[in-house]
């Protein structure tokens, strides 16, 4: 059987066709995936944005005041720096709502990541020590243990200035 010219033009012809039909579908379909794309991503910020405010309300309408109301009840020394600590974390959580050493460091544990907490907030490794009940050699070890997860052995980075930045800037 032979093709005449006209039947081989025609051919093409309907090929290019359907080549540009399905290439003008894909651009359509691809535009409507991105507006959908478009719509999930606001629709994830609005929700961050409503979780973030409740957190906020929640933390200065709920806590805040008894935290206010315990420090005017005559504490220890001890208990003045547990109640400290324990305000430090709370702002922490509300400024940053999330660890950024949760985020981007998910293999430390929350021993460490409670050290590392304290450590930024400017505790010695001998009140750390005192606050946790643990000896300042294991304080030490922990020390070391959060230095590596974070690759900073062998460098002459300040840990605490280190833990700091990674706070301010959410890493």
């Amino acid at each position: 059987m032979k093709f005449e010219e006209h039947d081989i033009n025609t051919y093409f012809l309907d090929k290019d066709k359907s080549i540009k039909k399905l290439h003008t579908q894909n651009q359509v379909k691809t535009e409507i995936i991105e507006d959908q794309m478009q719509q999930l991503d606001n629709l994830l910020k609005d929700r961050e944005q409503y979780f973030e405010k409740n957190v906020y309300q929640n933390i200065d309408g709920i806590i805040k005041p008894y935290i206010k109301l315990l420090k005017l009840t005559g504490l220890t020394k001890d208990q003045k720096k547990y109640l400290q600590q324990i305000e430090d974390t709370i702002d922490h959580i509300a400024q940053s709502v999330g660890n950024p050493l949760q985020v981007h460091f998910p293999e430390m544990t929350i021993k460490e990541m409670q050290i590392a907490e304290m450590i930024k907030n400017n505790l010695t490794s001998k009140e750390i020590s005192n606050m946790l009940h643990l000896s300042d050699l294991t304080i030490f070890e922990y020390r070391k243990k959060i230095r590596k997860k974070l690759g900073l052995t062998n460098t002459s980075h300040n840990l605490r200035l280190f833990l700091e930045k990674l706070w301010q800037n959410g890493y």
